[in-house]
């Protein structure tokens, strides 16, 4: 079998995201959003790696399913996100993750809501933020 250009670009970019993966807190439960919303219960009070669309603004800031749910605020498809520690510090700003695909890394709480009570659930004290790859433009 022969692989074009494309193809080792797209596996060299996946092999590096999964080498990101792979320096994670240890006891961090890698989820998909759906898991989450699902069964809240399982990941509640625990460490958890999610990747989604987020967005970040003045008492709107959460995880979404998708770009689409972000605009037009389906919240039941999303998590609050809470960021803690010393961002600035890191010379980063979550403000600079607005409206992209990220991963991220907090504590999961089945039961905040968020503001106004909104959300699904929450994702507290974010320690790690990272924009996804895009592999391909349809």
């Amino acid at each position: 079998m022969v692989f074009s250009e494309e193809s080792h670009r797209i596996h060299a970019k996946l092999a590096a995201r999964r080498l990101n993966l792979n320096e994670r807190r240890s006891g961090v439960a890698i989820v998909s959003l759906v898991q989450l919303l699902a069964n809240p219960e399982r990941y509640h009070n625990k460490p958890v790696c999610l990747e989604g669309f987020l967005r970040v603004e003045f008492e709107g800031c959460g995880i979404y399913l998708s770009r689409d749910d972000a605009n037009y605020l389906i919240n039941s498809n999303s998590l609050w996100v809470s960021f803690g520690g010393d961002w600035k510090g890191q010379g980063l700003e979550p403000k600079q993750f607005n409206r992209k695909f990220v991963l991220i890394e907090g504590i999961f709480k089945q039961d905040d809501h968020g503001h106004m009570g909104m959300w699904s659930g929450s994702v507290h004290d974010v320690w790690r933020v990272m924009e996804l790859i895009k592999f391909h433009n349809d």
